[in-house]
């Protein structure tokens, strides 16, 4: 979640039950209000505290949280879209070229 919005849209729909389990990517210990009042409010729902590389986990939204994960840089890479991804029908997601990865990169499924 970031800012006020993405605050909004997982109490929002928390509360249409669209989802059981929410994720709070951040270190910031500025969203502890919001894993604070989401625990308070949806206490069947699971928050996990996902820590992004290099940075601790913030001790308040711990407190509130159901888990953790601290993503690393084998995470992130094993995330990286290709240049185009199609899916089942005429789907089909083109990551913009500011997106993409340096020319020596090489994805994970592809190194010896």
């Amino acid at each position: 979640m970031r800012g006020r919005a993405e605050t909004l849209h997982v109490f929002d729909d928390a509360h249409r039950d669209v989802f059981d389990h929410a994720y709070l990517v951040t270190a910031d210990s500025d969203q502890a209000a919001t894993a604070r009042m989401f625990s308070e409010r949806f206490q069947a729902k699971k928050l996990t505290a996902v820590c992004p590389p290099g940075r601790p986990h913030s001790q308040h939204i711990l407190r509130y949280a159901t888990a953790k994960i601290t993503l690393t840089k084998e995470h992130l890479e094993r995330a990286v879209f290709p240049g185009l991804v199609t899916g089942a029908g005429a789907v089909a997601v083109l990551r913009p070229p500011e997106y993409a990865p340096p020319d020596w990169w090489v994805h994970p499924d592809q190194r010896p």
